[in-house]
């Protein structure tokens, strides 16, 4: 696999797949090193491309890599613009996946497709994932220009979207009339598990930010729920940083409450992808008791994940949870918070994960699923 940090716009070898990513390296959350990891080892099979200018620090990489200054946007227009050029142009059929567009790879992209010259083979696949909304439901100018370039590209046989959300690809229907696949698109390299016999604990995961909205004030209660259980423990994921004065009075209390009980363990702080992932996997049931009113619009970052992992989770009914995952098998969705809801529905996912590892235990996607998924959408998309 070839992986280039130099200028984007020289010396890029020739290859069917092109991973472009100008957010690895410039923004510093999200996990964005660890996806393109992830996405990489996927695709190693079909030997890509990686331009990634800002990947690593520029005090680490080699003295004949240039770099564009991170802050430098008007360089980040340009040098989109010149990779889409360059592949658009393509002699040969080639794909370039912007695996997590801004608003700037659409535009810079729809001006190099203005100007690609007629025999030229390349195509765009933006893949669109979590939290996508945030570019696609946006009000106001910006919007509006987005919505007019992806009507525009939306017919041609030179753009194609994937997306692992429902709203987004509800988005692309609008614009195109024409539904797209919806895929499982990896987001964490894979780690190591442990295959649980069915008599060992049930682990009960308690993860994300310790917020109010997110339900922290309701976390001791359901550790107390969880523990009723003989064979149950539980992990749960507590804020260095908490903002608010009430979560970090409950995060006390609740610390206080459960630290010394050895069926319960506490992760403090922010974890590194690697540790995250171990931590995701360990678990077989997220329980996200989301207060609907407070929590907002936005979409969560822990639903997607642990559905993309196998997870079982157990969330409030909120609207945009519903528009995404209405009938998918492993939720149990929470009609209200109250504790005879939540203790019901950990009985039942108990039960689900104890029968699952009668017969093989929580189907876990790995890179041969990847793969083929992935396979049959790219093809898709080189189609003319």
């Amino acid at each position: 696999m070839a992986v280039l940090t130099k200028n984007p716009s020289r010396n890029i070898p020739d290859s069917n797949i092109v991973l472009a990513d100008f957010l690895t390296g410039r923004v510093p959350t999200g996990h964005q090193e660890d996806y393109l990891l992830a996405l990489e080892t996927a695709l190693a099979d079909f030997n890509p491309v990686t331009v990634a200018p800002f990947r690593y620090p520029q005090l680490h990489a080699p003295a004949d890599v240039p770099t564009i200054e991170r802050g430098n946007r008007i360089g980040r227009y340009l040098a989109t613009f010149r990779v889409s050029m360059r592949y658009l142009n393509a002699p040969t059929p080639t794909l370039l996946i912007f695996h997590g567009p801004e608003f700037r790879d659409f535009i810079a992209f729809a001006a190099a497709a203005l100007m690609r010259r007629r025999r030229g083979q390349g195509r765009g696949v933006f893949v669109m994932r979590r939290k996508a909304w945030a570019i696609v439901g946006r009000r106001g100018l910006k919007a509006r220009l987005l919505d007019a370039v992806i009507k525009w590209m939306a017919p041609s046989r030179f753009f194609y979207m994937l997306s692992d959300s429902r709203s987004v690809m509800d988005y692309w229907l609008g614009c195109t009339g024409v539904d797209g696949p919806i895929l499982s698109i990896p987001t964490r390299r894979p780690v190591e598990t442990v295959t649980r016999k069915p008599e060992d604990s049930v682990v009960i995961g308690l993860l994300g930010g310790f917020r109010l909205e997110k339900g922290a004030s309701l976390y001791s209660a359901v550790i107390a729920m969880a523990l009723g259980e003989s064979s149950t423990e539980v992990d749960c994921q507590i804020s260095e940083n908490a903002a608010e004065s009430e979560e970090i009075a409950l995060m006390r209390s609740l610390t206080n409450k459960w630290q010394g009980n050895p069926r319960v363990r506490f992760h403090c702080g922010h974890l590194d992808a690697t540790a995250f992932a171990r931590l995701l996997y360990s678990v077989d049931i997220v329980v996200l008791p989301y207060d609907a009113e407070s929590y907002g619009p936005g979409t969560s970052g822990i639903l997607f994940e642990a559905l993309a992992a196998g997870r079982i989770v157990a969330i409030t009914r909120i609207d945009w949870a519903v528009q995404e995952y209405a009938d998918h098998p492993n939720i149990l969705w929470l009609e209200d918070r109250n504790s005879d809801t939540i203790k019901a529905a950990l009985k039942n996912a108990t039960e689900r994960v104890v029968t699952a590892r009668k017969t093989g235990g929580l189907s876990v996607p790995d890179t041969d699923q990847f793969k083929q998924t992935w396979c049959a959408a790219l093809k898709d998309a080189a189609r003319d």
